[in-house]
């Protein structure tokens, strides 16, 4: 990798997002069909991937009080398409009482495609003459087909793949990651600075709405003192508030990262946050040391997957924001290794079972844990070689990438039978 592949890399791997990404995608789906449609619309087919079947399922709409994935449908009927994965935003009281009043009175019928491993979302939206499909598959605003009757509007051909990873880049090393960085000017990466200020705008906004579980959170990890154990509990208490009112469906921007929202929170505060709290001088400035962590993030995230049976927050945001931590304060390409494989030790297992307000709960332990890691290899201790950890990072990560892949292969198809119990489909 060069200076100018991994620019464009960082440049790519952040992005802002309104909510939950899923319901996005969903929203934006069924809204380009109901484009192509004059009429009434009668029924509702939706088709998903286990992926964004479980992290659409409990999850808070952005803008709303609302819950689910019949009402993400059917407030995506109220809006444009062109708004792409920002399609909830300006949602006003009247869509929330006519997607309301869509879901009394129509059939909204949810399915899971389980002959697919990667990102999939089929809306067929019907009338009583006609019929509209739209199809998203690889990533959440991929439109690959648009078909109305059986005349086809649109279709992009989506290439056949054996992995579901995104393009895997060059197998790397620390050494050579922390080269790459040295070579970027500050000024050329000082946009990240941005990100993080937009993620702390998120946590200042929960304390503001005083939720019960806001309210719990910052009293039970409230900073009374100037102890490093206190400024540790300060920092995952924004993150975790942050997190909330994304998950809740707050209307804030956040910052998120290799396609998640709850990534960008995770690591932009962690990061961030240690460089204006931690007392210990920063060897590096805080530009290079979220660039180091996003070329570092976006390395893990090939080895696994976008979406993954284990909470991506914990076993690859955490695990890149210990890196950027232990890089930012100066540690050596031996100390960095031990940062990450400290925390994959420690949160290796941590499941995603969805989407949803708690979330905010593991991205609590995923800072806290990025930070002790980063902390534990300043003093040099480590634990290469132990468990699923290996002595170099390509190694380390392809185990992680087995234990996605054969240890957990049942685990996304055991929480949506857990799911198919309830009902907040």
């Amino acid at each position: 990798m060069n200076k100018n592949t991994a620019l464009k890399t960082i440049k790519e791997a952040a992005f802002e997002t309104l909510g939950c990404t899923e319901p996005a995608a969903i929203g934006l789906c069924v809204a380009t069909a109901k484009k192509h449609l004059s009429d009434d619309i009668e029924k509702i087919i939706l088709t998903l991937d286990k992926n964004v079947l479980k992290n659409s399922s409990a999850v808070g709409i952005y803008g709303t009080d609302k819950k689910g994935i019949k009402f993400a449908v059917a407030l995506s009927l109220l809006k444009k398409p062109d708004k792409g994965l920002s399609i909830f935003d300006n949602t006003e009281k009247q869509d929330i009482l006519k997607a309301e009043k869509f879901l009394s009175e129509k059939q909204i019928e949810v399915n899971n495609k389980k002959d697919i491993s990667h990102l999939f979302i089929k809306a067929e939206l019907f009338t009583k003459k006609e019929k509209a499909v739209c199809i998203i598959e690889k990533s959440h605003s991929n439109i690959c087909l648009i078909q109305v009757n059986d005349q086809k509007i649109f279709e992009k051909k989506i290439l056949k793949q054996k992995t579901t990873k995104p393009n895997k880049i060059e197998d790397i090393s620390i050494k050579d990651l922390i080269d790459i960085i040295e070579e970027i000017n500050d000024h050329e990466i000082e946009y990240l600075k941005d990100y993080v200020n937009i993620n702390l705008k998120a946590a200042d906004l929960a304390k503001k709405l005083k939720s019960p579980m806001a309210l719990s959170i910052e009293k039970l990890f409230s900073e009374t003192s100037t102890s490093l154990t206190s400024i540790i509990y300060s920092i995952k208490n924004t993150a975790t508030l942050a997190s909330l009112a994304r998950m809740t469906g707050e209307k804030v921007p956040i910052i998120g990262c290799t396609g998640s929202g709850n990534h960008g929170i995770t690591f932009f505060i962690s990061i961030g946050q240690c460089y204006k709290l931690l007392p210990f001088e920063k060897k590096k400035s805080l530009e290079k040391a979220l660039a180091f962590g996003l070329l570092t993030l976006v390395y893990i995230k090939s080895n696994t997957g976008l979406l993954t049976p284990m909470c991506g927050c914990s076993v690859a945001a955490a695990a890149a924001s210990a890196a950027a931590i232990a890089y930012l304060l100066g540690l050596n390409q031996d100390q960095i290794l031990a940062s990450i494989n400290f925390v994959l030790a420690n949160l290796s297992g941590l499941i995603c079972d969805g989407a949803k307000s708690s979330c905010a709960l593991k991205i609590s332990t995923s800072v806290m844990i990025a930070i002790e890691s980063a902390l534990l290899a300043k003093e040099n201790q480590k634990i290469c070689g132990e468990g699923i950890t290996a002595n170099s990072l390509k190694d380390t990560l392809k185990n992680l990438s087995k234990l996605h892949e054969m240890g957990m292969e049942k685990m996304d198809e055991t929480i949506l039978d857990i799911f198919s119990k309830k009902t907040c489909l």
